[in-house]
């Protein structure tokens, strides 16, 4: 994971701060980004298929 946030800033003196700093960064950023909005958890509890089908969209061939 450091390497593409090396790659993605395109600094390489960052790398030392973000091995420093995985755990903050796993936590503050990451799981923030992977949360389930109020609307996903009402759709995976009412209609399962169609929040696969969401999740197929958003992740893999983005059709519907």
């Amino acid at each position: 994971m450091m390497e593409i946030l090396v790659i993605l800033t395109g600094e390489n003196d960052f790398y030392d701060h973000f091995a420093n700093n995985m755990p903050v960064l796993v936590v503050s950023i990451c799981m923030n980004l992977i949360q389930t909005t109020e609307s996903e958890a009402q759709l995976i509890m009412n209609d399962p298929q169609e929040f696969v089908n969401l999740a197929i969209d958003c992740c893999d061939k983005q059709k519907s």
